[in-house]
């Protein structure tokens, strides 16, 4: 015992103090001997998102207010739609909030994923909002299914299109290329505050930290994303390869219909 201590039992150990008839009690911890405090998350973060469950919009939901004052990325998004929330959500009340949510929630509906996904990401999007942290669009309308549809037709469209999302090139035209560079750029200009935490789809994953490496995969390791990104790619090709013989097809048999006729 020091001479500032007193034993659990309450009777003081000898000392200069206790002669003096002054029981030393334990004084409070200095500022030297605190447990330091965690501070705010800081960095940037990759969430897989294998788009057919719900089970990573939970986990972040969970814990996004670890990421206060950061910034949000999301997929499917765009900046013209966000406008909008952040519009509502920087007005008193929250009739405009569901409002502009529900019209927001319909026009993401497009992507074909299933209601409950969707519902997840602007459940994120209110969830963001609540702590600080600002929302920011991965996608643009001009890389958007239905710009490439509407340049190439819908079979080659969409063949396109799946290879621009699964692109794996740091060429600027490719999704993940893309989105990198925008999120940079935005974090770099002060707009888009640290922590940035960047939701994906697996594929994108393993490219966006090769072309950033501060970027790190919240709840997996490495090799976990890396393999569904594989899985996830491969699955996207063989689609693709499926619709473009398809298409061979309508297209050869249309040319013998045509010749039929002739």
């Amino acid at each position: 015992q020091t001479e500032s201590s007193c034993p659990s039992r309450g009777a003081c150990v000898p000392s200069t103090r206790q002669r003096m008839g002054v029981c030393a009690s334990r004084q409070p911890a200095t500022s030297a001997e605190q447990p330091e405090q965690p501070g705010p998350i800081s960095g940037f973060y990759f969430v897989r998102d294998d788009h057919t469950a719900t089970v990573q919009q939970a986990r972040l939901a969970a814990d996004l207010q670890k990421y206060a004052n950061g910034s949000l990325w999301l997929e499917f998004f765009y900046e013209e739609q966000l406008a909008a929330v952040r519009a509502a959500f920087a007005t008193p009340g929250v009739i405009d909030d569901e409002a502009v949510l529900t019209q927001v929630k319909k026009a993401v509906m497009s992507n074909g994923w299933s209601d409950a996904f969707n519902q997840s990401l602007v459940d994120l999007l209110r969830l963001a909002h609540q702590h600080s942290i600002s929302i920011h669009a991965l996608d643009s309308p001009e890389w958007s299914l239905d710009a490439f549809t509407e340049k190439y037709g819908t079979f080659r469209g969409r063949l396109k299109y799946l290879a621009n999302r699964a692109s794996q090139e740091n060429d600027g035209e490719g999704a993940t290329s893309r989105w990198a560079k925008r999120v940079m750029e935005e974090h770099a200009e002060g707009t888009a505050p640290a922590p940035v935490v960047v939701m994906g789809g697996a594929e994108h994953g393993p490219v966006m930290l090769e072309i950033v490496p501060v970027f790190e995969f919240m709840y997996e390791d490495a090799g976990a994303v890396r393999a569904a990104a594989k899985a996830k790619v491969e699955a996207e090709l063989a689609a693709a390869k499926e619709a473009k013989s398809e298409a061979e097809e309508e297209e050869e048999e249309a040319e013998a219909e045509a010749e039929a006729e002739a």
